[in-house]
């Protein structure tokens, strides 16, 4: 491996630490909020990004595929919560969930206008060879890394986000059903989805989102240049 595939790799295995970690401390936030303290007494209302860390989905696999040019798959600890403490667990239950997503996809977007605002202003401490140039390289694959993140989470398919997302809007007696039998394979359908090309579309369908996002950073940039 080059040094420039490594200095990639590298770039994109910290991308997916910043996205994994926004997303945990999203959620945990959102659950605080709403009236639960599970997340604040296991110390997850942080963006310290060592209390989110699991070392197989954000370290061990996320660099697998950063060094193979693989599909980013990765996930971070689950943030705790106990629905029963909500002050309207129907609604809190989704909103929870929902935040992780949210929160990636608003990072994406902070990125992008970060990003370009360097391109049109030149920062000189972010230039070609200077100590933080690195770190505008991690902005730009935070751009994408956060779509994909997002898209990937709102598959309804356990353990992912979009599966509380869509329990919320099902028969109790049928989500149940759907839980038993798919919650033990999700990280089984999730790895060979990925593996066969299943999850192609969400690189997709992040591109288009950044496009609409570029566009929509446009008049933004004009009112802050």
């Amino acid at each position: 491996m080059s040094i420039s595939d490594l200095t990639q790799a590298l770039t994109y295995f910290l991308a997916m630490l910043f996205a994994l970690t926004f997303h945990e401390a999203a959620h945990a936030f959102a659950s605080h909020s709403f009236g639960d303290d599970s997340a604040k007494r296991e110390g997850r209302l942080s963006l310290n990004p060592t209390v989110h860390m699991d070392m197989l989905g954000t370290v061990a696999l996320p660099l697998v595929c950063s060094v193979l040019g693989a599909p980013f798959i990765g996930w971070a600890k689950p943030v705790p919560y106990d629905e029963r403490n909500f002050r309207n667990p129907t609604r809190d239950v989704v909103l929870t969930a929902a935040a992780g997503p949210v929160a990636n996809l608003l990072l994406s977007f902070v990125c992008l206008i970060i990003f370009r605002l360097n391109a049109q202003l030149d920062w000189s401490i972010f230039a070609k060879g200077s100590f933080l140039a690195p770190l505008m390289g991690v902005v730009g694959a935070m751009i994408y890394v956060n779509g994909i993140l997002a898209f990937l989470n709102l598959i309804p398919l356990p353990p992912l986000d979009g599966a509380t997302i869509m329990r919320a809007f099902m028969d109790r007696n049928l989500w149940e059903r759907y839980e038993m039998a798919v919650a033990p394979w999700g990280f089984v359908i999730i790895l060979v989805l990925a593996s066969m090309g299943g999850l192609n579309w969400i690189s997709g369908l992040t591109a288009v989102y950044v496009s609409f996002m570029d566009a929509l950073a446009s008049p933004i940039l004009s009112l802050l240049l």
